[in-house]
């Protein structure tokens, strides 16, 4: 018993996910490749005062652009494949440890809309519940797990030698390619080959734009768990143009119904536009380069002027903080 504890003791004092409540400060980085699990320990960071969730759709907007372009201190905590559900959690979480924060960017993806895989629970990974729950006691639980223990070696490793982690302490990790692997044969099959051909044609059918919806529902719980004077940017994020399905009447029918929610700025990148238009801009249909991400942080932060203009971004929707007058 004598060794279990004092085993158990060194697994508590590396604390392999940076999120026990009595673990010395340590500098500590990721160290798991497990999406799920970086989230949970960033988002308790009480360095940040702002942070982006969302899917891979905005997974590459880097926190350190972020900074640059609003102020502040972002994290991202976007996971790949993120859900409605697990978004949720990741945003219920940063806001219990940050009931004051700066700003949120929630990138409204496909499965906030009706339809196909609206209503799975889960993405691709196993999602980890006790990390999430409002009990910051609940992890001491879990740390004998075998993937602890291994991720606590990492962890102790990573610490004493600086070796770079597989995530920065932001949450950003840059998952697609370097730019000079970039092979335009190879994204052209992506973006018009057969699997793809066939989502297209799916999006013509007629009469399908008035069939589509976004979850309004629990986009407005959502955005209820984010107190009225924090900015809150709902971006609908760039995707290739063979990609977009029709949501004119969707879009509009979204900023209607979120006209009383104060402090909210509904910016719009997914429609035809140079940037959607242009192959060079993309990885596959869903994920953009690195260079535009940059230029959606700035457009982002740029779009809070009451006089922005764009021709690849647009607001749909501007509302202001409670004392300060409605919607415009």
């Amino acid at each position: 018993m004598t060794v279990l504890g004092g085993f158990y003791a060194f697994l508590a004092i590396v604390d392999p996910y940076d999120m026990l409540p009595l673990s010395p400060a340590l500098d500590r980085k990721p160290v798991t490749s497990d999406q799920r699990k970086v989230v949970a320990g960033v988002a308790r960071k009480a360095r940040f005062d702002s942070a982006v969730f969302g899917s891979s759709t905005a997974m590459l907007l880097d926190p350190a652009d972020l900074d640059r372009a609003f102020g502040g201190r972002f994290a991202t905590l976007t996971m790949g494949a993120a859900t409605r559900y697990e978004q949720t959690r990741a945003l219920r979480l940063f806001m219990q440890y940050h009931p004051g924060a700066r700003r949120v960017i929630l990138s409204i993806g496909p499965y906030w809309l009706d339809g196909e895989g609206a209503n799975l629970k889960y993405g691709a990974e196993r999602f980890p519940e006790y990390m999430y729950d409002e009990s910051p006691w609940n992890e001491y639980a879990h740390l004998l797990d075998l993937q602890a223990i291994r991720h606590a070696g990492l962890q102790l490793w990573q610490v004493f030698t600086g070796e770079q982690a597989h995530y920065r302490a932001d949450g950003y990790r840059r998952f697609v390619p370097e730019t000079q692997a970039y092979d335009p044969a190879k994204v052209h099959e992506k973006l018009y080959g057969e699997a793809q051909r066939r989502t297209t044609e799916a999006w013509q059918v007629p009469g399908l734009e008035t069939r589509m919806h976004y979850k309004l529902d629990e986009l407005r719980a959502l955005l209820a768990l984010v107190p009225p004077a924090t900015e809150k940017i709902l971006m609908l994020p760039p995707l290739h143009v063979v990609a977009q399905p029709p949501l004119r009447l969707a879009k509009e029918e979204l900023a209607a119904n979120l006209r009383d929610v104060p402090s909210l700025r509904l910016v719009d990148l997914q429609f035809p536009s140079r940037w959607t238009k242009t192959d060079a801009n993309w990885w596959d249909p869903a994920h953009y380069t690195v260079e535009i991400a940059s230029e959606v942080c700035r457009l982002l932060a740029a779009s809070g002027d009451r006089n922005f203009e764009s021709d690849v971004c647009r607001v749909l929707l501007r509302t202001y903080p409670p004392q300060t007058g409605a919607a415009r």
